[in-house]
Parts: structure tokens; C-alpha cells; sequence
């Protein structure tokens, strides 16, 4: 019971702090046609995440709160998928391709430059 606390109330952090970024670069860059709140928010978990499993990796019940908790309710993976099937509704197959390519490399790219940070931790 425990530890489904602990991702409920890491997952509850990442959710609202999500919706804040979003909010905030909504308010930044009002009209945009990329949409640069998800792929921000991605590439931000992406980076905390690898900064955080070599540090938290032997601490069990921290590591659920932050990397299973907070970052799986930081990152919108699934509302990134909803977005590129819209563009690819609306035909903007090139906006699609630019989206996928650049949240897939530089999310990864992230993730790695995060785990290098942090295995100097």
C-alpha cells in the first residue's frame, strides 16, 4: 500500500506541474502551429529522468515517487501521440514528421545527457 501511495503522490506532482508548464508557455507563446508545450514537457521529463535513475536507483521508495511517480505523470507520451494523429488529420504530414523526429532524438539525447549528470552525482 506503501508504495502505490508513493507513485499516486509523485504521479499527482508531475500531473499538476505539467499542467502549469503548459499553462505558462500557452500564456508565453499564445499562437503557435508546433505544439511546443508537450514537446517541452517531454524533453524536460526525458532530461529529469535520466538525471534522476542513476542517483534514486538504490533508494526504492524514492524512486517510485519521483522517476515511476512524477515523471510518469510530468510526461504526456500519450497526448504526444494524440497530436501527431491530429496533424496527420489535418494533413500536416511534414509538421507530423518534424514533431516525431525531433521528440524521439532530443528526448533520448535528454535522457542521456541526464544520466550523465547524474552518475557524476
Amino acid at each position: 500500500m506503501k508504495e502505490i501511495i508513493l507513485v499516486g503522490a509523485g504521479g499527482f506532482t508531475g500531473s499538476i506541474a505539467r499542467y502549469g508548464l503548459t499553462l505558462l508557455i500557452k500564456t508565453a507563446v499564445p499562437a503557435m502551429i508546433f505544439p511546443l508545450p508537450t514537446f517541452i514537457v517531454n524533453l524536460l521529463g526525458s532530461l529529469l529522468i535520466g538525471l534522476l535513475f542513476p542517483v534514486l536507483s538504490n533508494n526504492g521508495n524514492i524512486m517510485l515517487l519521483c522517476i515511476v511517480g512524477f515523471c510518469g505523470g510530468f510526461t504526456t507520451f500519450s497526448t504526444f501521440s494524440m497530436e501527431n494523429l491530429i496533424l496527420i488529420k489535418e494533413g500536416q504530414w511534414t509538421m507530423a514528421l518534424i514533431y516525431i523526429l525531433l521528440s524521439v532524438v532530443l528526448c533520448i539525447a535528454g535522457a542521456f545527457a541526464g544520466m550523465a549528470l547524474g552518475s557524476r552525482l
